[in-house]
């Protein structure tokens, strides 16, 4: 998959003698490709409505898994989306009480802990992956940083919904409040790693990332595994663990490739251009001041498309 190919950042730009050369401004969508890409986004949002409402009766696996899916991507897409922020987080919020509605449990503020918790986790993956990443790659211009006060926002619904899951599961002792977190991070964690593709700008690098990911799915398999093993008095089978993990990857694939395709065929973005992989190994600007840092959740970072 072909994917967008932004200009370069202010501070980056080359002048006639700098050996950084610049990016073209690609040309826009054809007709015909938007109306593909417009065709795709109305089916794939009908099919994961389709997939919350027909599947959610009781002892329905396709409901849970998917809405553990969204609920990870939605965290993704809260740290680097590219819309405005008050945007992204209105999305997230919507979306999760659309999730909550169509579950057929009673307790609907079990379900909303449940997704905000995962939600969160993921977003701090996201933000902490790539910046990893970008430390492992060498790049130049790291740009994105949390600021303290959208940091004490996550980190204050984090703590919220925790609290609440205590409080909920009081009953059932703290090794099962403490097996659910740990599982909720893993999943965090698994579920991020298969989003990491769209950070590339070229398809061999997406292919790449989307192949990793989906090798790191393995071992994340196996260590929820072993939590279950070391933490739960009656560990299940392997197969139940590996099932559900597995469709829920499957589930993020189906989320993110076809959504990332509309995007890109409508011309918007869907991810904020400075979350893209940037130039390795290029020196640093002569004036550094110019640089200007990006809060992830807090600023309008994005082109607002």
């Amino acid at each position: 998959m072909d994917t967008e190919i932004e200009t370069a950042p202010p501070t980056l730009e080359a002048d006639s003698s700098s050996e950084v050369p610049s990016l073209a401004v690609p040309s826009a969508p054809s007709q015909l490709l938007r109306i593909v890409g417009a065709f795709t986004l109305l089916t794939w949002a009908l099919l994961i409505l389709v997939g919350l409402v027909l599947f959610n009766e009781p002892g329905s696996e396709i409901n849970v898994f998917l809405s553990y899916s969204l609920s990870a991507f939605l965290g993704f897409y809260l740290a680097c989306g590219s819309n405005r922020w008050w945007w992204r987080w209105l999305v997230v919020a919507l979306t999760i009480l659309l999730i909550i509605s169509t579950h057929f449990a009673p307790d609907k503020l079990e379900g909303v802990v449940y997704l905000g918790v995962l939600s969160m986790i993921a977003a701090g993956f996201t933000y902490a992956s790539r910046m990893i990443l970008a430390a492992f790659r060498g790049e130049a211009n790291q740009r994105q940083q949390f600021t303290i006060f959208g940091l004490m926002l996550v980190t204050t619904i984090t703590a919220i919904c925790l609290v609440a899951m205590n409080q909920i599961f009081m009953s059932e002792g703290r090794s099962s409040i403490a097996l659910m977190i740990t599982v909720l991070i893993m999943l965090g964690f698994t579920m991020t790693a298969q989003l990491a593709p769209a950070w590339t700008r070229t398809k061999w690098e997406a292919l790449l990332f989307a192949v990793v990911a989906a090798i790191m799915a393995v071992p994340s398999t196996l260590a929820v595994y072993g939590i279950f093993t070391l933490i739960d008095n009656s560990p299940p089978d392997l197969d139940e663990v590996v099932y559900p993990l597995g469709l829920m990857t499957v589930f993020m694939w189906l989320i993110l490739y076809p959504l990332w395709f509309s995007f890109h065929a409508l011309g918007w973005k869907l991810i904020d251009p400075s979350w893209k992989l940037g130039p390795r190994h290029v020196p640093q600007p002569a004036t550094p001041g110019e640089v200007k840092e990006v809060d992830v959740l807090m600023s309008d970072t994005g082109d607002g498309n």
